[in-house]
């Protein structure tokens, strides 16, 4: 795993425009809300249209989808505190928003990886959280009849 990362201006590596009504876009696209926004960033998992109150960022590099969603939501903090002005993010910001990156397809697809094994943990433990408030609810129930 190669692990050596280079940072990037956001326009430099991606194509970020303001979502246009009917257009579809392709597998991968990163949409971010701009209107009244905290930063959601979403990804499409099949081609689709996006609501006009997203931004659409396309990477015009070679760039493994779900790693390049990760590095954004990553940087999307830091990006927020310094250009967000109200509760919209403005487009012409986007030319500041940097990014960094690992260089190895193969590295950026061990990561991915690992934030999906992560997410799946974390899924299943919120699972047994709510089937133990579940059996909670129910044991509390029956205690008091």
């Amino acid at each position: 795993m190669n692990l050596s990362t280079k940072k990037h201006r956001l326009k430099d590596i991606a194509e970020v425009e303001r979502a246009r009504k009917g257009q579809i876009y392709p597998t991968g696209t990163v949409y971010v809300q701009v209107s009244a926004t905290r930063g959601q960033l979403h990804i499409l998992k099949e081609p689709g249209e996006i609501e006009g109150k997203y931004a659409t960022i396309i990477p015009k590099i070679r760039v493994y989808p779900l790693y390049f969603l990760i590095a954004l939501e990553r940087a999307m903090p830091r990006f927020l505190a310094r250009y967000q002005t109200t509760i919209n993010i403005q487009m012409e910001n986007f030319e500041h928003f940097e990014i960094e990156l690992h260089e190895d397809y193969e590295t950026q697809m061990e990561i991915a990886e690992i934030m999906r094994q992560c997410d799946r943990v974390c899924e299943n433990e919120e699972k047994i959280i709510e089937a133990l408030k579940s059996s909670k609810k129910i044991a509390l129930g029956t205690m008091f009849v």
